[in-house]
């Protein structure tokens, strides 16, 4: 079995403001910008993160001034063409 490390826990801005710990691999975090994954709607790159509940979620690459990670959910041009419609 490969020696896998375990996972960095990175702050993430919630959308509706606040601060929750998300999961990323480190040797993710050490890849230039160049390496990672890209969006496939917009082309930006892509930081993949784990929530607490197990889901994937992608993250951009970049954290702010705090060092605190986005959601590519949250700054994504083509966003809008991705989101559910609630029935209601």
């Amino acid at each position: 079995m490969p020696n896998q490390e375990p996972p960095v826990e990175v702050p993430v801005h919630m959308t509706r403001g606040g601060v929750i710990t998300w999961y990323v691999q480190a040797r993710d975090l050490a890849k230039p910008e160049a390496d990672l994954p890209k969006c496939r709607s917009c082309g930006a790159p892509l930081l993949w993160a784990e929530t607490n509940k197990g889901k994937n979620n992608p993250l951009d690459p970049a954290p702010d001034d705090d060092g605190v990670y986005t959601s590519h959910f949250a700054t994504c041009s083509n966003a809008p063409a991705h989101r559910r419609r609630s029935n209601g």
